[in-house]
């Protein structure tokens, strides 16, 4: 699924069956449909961040919404030099981030930068507000206007997405960004800007 490599599952604990891809967290698996679709809406909340027991400290994290698209990043560095550097995720369940990321406070100090690949919508930007005003160094890529990670990397690639991604990467703007989705060139449009009040 996606051109995910077998050691990247692996190295997730992720594995496959002839219908479904799992995603073990502690205490309970996120599924997806191996056609791409989620399986279900879950009611049970993860304790952790995906990926979150795999990397307890660093230099560098990258955080993304969504486990399927923490194993989409990792794929585009491992397809580089056969390393994953620290990923994580929280679930892409809508009602579920904020919770996730309150619950793992502590859990980013562990590390010097966070970096932001989440989605470009509110959900995402909710997200962003909040490493913002929690860890002292983060840094965004925006992912070119394109709305998640697997999106641009099914434009461009997995080699120039790690490219675009590593000289992409500044300080997060002050500004929200308010657009309208255009589904024919899967990019946001119009862009306006609002105060984000960090």
């Amino acid at each position: 699924m996606r051109g995910i490599s077998k050691e990247v599952l692996s190295s997730f604990n992720a594995y496959t069956d002839k219908d479904k891809l799992y995603m073990p967290y502690t205490s309970w698996t996120q599924e997806r449909w191996l056609n791409d679709t989620k399986v279900k809406e879950v009611t049970s909340k993860p304790s952790e961040l995906y990926g979150a027991t795999r990397f307890t400290s660093g230099n560098t994290l990258y955080i993304t919404e969504g486990e399927i698209e923490a194993l989409c990043v990792a794929e585009a560095f491992y397809r580089s030099n056969k390393e994953i550097p620290p990923i994580v995720a929280t679930t892409c369940r809508v009602s579920f981030p904020m919770d996730m990321l309150e619950r793992n406070k502590d859990y980013f100090k562990g590390f010097d930068t966070v970096i932001s690949l989440l989605d470009q919508d509110s959900v995402g930007f909710k997200q962003l507000v909040w490493l913002v005003n929690t860890h002292p160094n983060v840094k965004e890529f925006d992912l070119l206007g394109y709305k998640d990670n697997y999106e641009l990397i099914e434009e461009i690639g997995y080699e120039q997405y790690l490219h675009e991604m590593r000289s992409g990467t500044k300080e997060p703007v002050t500004e929200q960004k308010m657009a309208s989705w255009s589904s024919n060139n899967k990019r946001y449009i119009g862009f306006q800007f609002q105060d984000r009040n960090l």
